[in-house]
């Protein structure tokens, strides 16, 4: 088991469709860097010409609120920014990006025969297990690193004040989102837990490649109907009126800076258990019975 699973590792993160799918990640992460970047730096200098406008309209000018915890660092890297091109761009492309990563390999390797070998030299439980945690964590990484990367470096430009419950109107996290606590109270924390919930939701996204193999039939259909699900679940959510429910089921939105609707624990866990369970037990029953032959 561990010589097939570091087989398929090596397989998964040295493969030129990973890379390919993280360089994209990591170009659309850095471009939402650059625009915070000028955008504090425009709102900094609205702030001083502000202040020199009262002063000089008040001889005893005093400055007053300087509003530090409306534009924080909190509510500007790429899990909170629900305003630039980019941000929604990046979530917008991981349900693509992830299952690219590494999600069509069962389906390649199924035609092309390589089980066949891949069986005999290990066995069927180590093949598919393997092959099912290197597209989870080939997945998770591509929707992660360049997350990581975006909040230290937008950390260089904007300040990580502590987001106070009374700019609210300023957040797109509010109370019940999950995490929501956290974010008001330890906001280094809220980062941390959404980092790990987001690898986890894309690992997922990119398990359903990987059940889908079992059926599908086609390689491109494999990468995309992960994405094309994601689409349709977001435009379900609009379809059904707000007053008749709160869940934000849009996986893009559930990772990226949310909708118009609380991200909802049990809606999290049921978008990310469902392909989970169903991959586990696909690779369980394929250990036992799978037509490679």
């Amino acid at each position: 088991m561990g010589k097939m699973m570091k087989v398929e590792l090596t397989k998964a993160f040295r493969g030129r469709f990973f890379l390919a799918a993280l360089g994209i990640a990591l170009l659309i992460a850095l471009l939402q860097v650059v625009y915070q970047a000028e955008n504090y730096q425009s709102y900094q200098e609205s702030v001083q010409r502000a202040e020199l406008f009262m002063q000089e309209m008040e001889e005893n000018y005093e400055p007053g609120n300087p509003y530090l915890q409306e534009y924080t660092l909190f509510n500007h890297w790429l899990c909170t920014d629900y305003v630039s091109l980019t941000a929604s761009l990046f979530w917008f492309l991981i349900p693509i990006l992830a299952p690219l990563a590494y999600g069509w390999s069962l389906f390649l390797e199924r035609r092309s025969g390589y089980i066949k070998n891949a069986v005999l030299r290990s066995s069927r439980a180590a093949y598919f297990f393997s092959k099912l945690a290197a597209v989870f964590l080939a997945g998770g990484t591509v929707a992660t690193v360049p997350a990581i990367l975006n909040v230290l470096l937008v950390a260089l430009f904007v300040p990580a004040v502590q987001p106070d419950i009374a700019y609210s109107v300023n957040y797109p996290v509010t109370y019940p989102t999950i995490f929501s606590w956290f974010f008001y109270a330890m906001p280094v924390l809220y980062v941390v837990l959404r980092i790990l919930l987001n690898f986890v939701f894309a690992g997922a996204l990119a398990t359903l490649s990987y059940s889908l193999s079992f059926w599908v039939h086609n390689r491109f259909a494999v990468v995309l109907l992960p994405f094309l699900l994601a689409l349709a679940l977001t435009h379900l959510q609009y379809l059904i009126p707000a007053k008749l429910h709160y869940a934000e089921f849009s996986p893009m939105y559930i990772m990226g800076a949310n909708g118009f609707y609380y991200e909802l624990p049990g809606v999290v866990l049921a978008e990310i258990g469902i392909p989970l369970a169903l991959s586990l037990i696909l690779a369980a029953v394929s250990s036992r019975k799978c037509e490679i032959f």
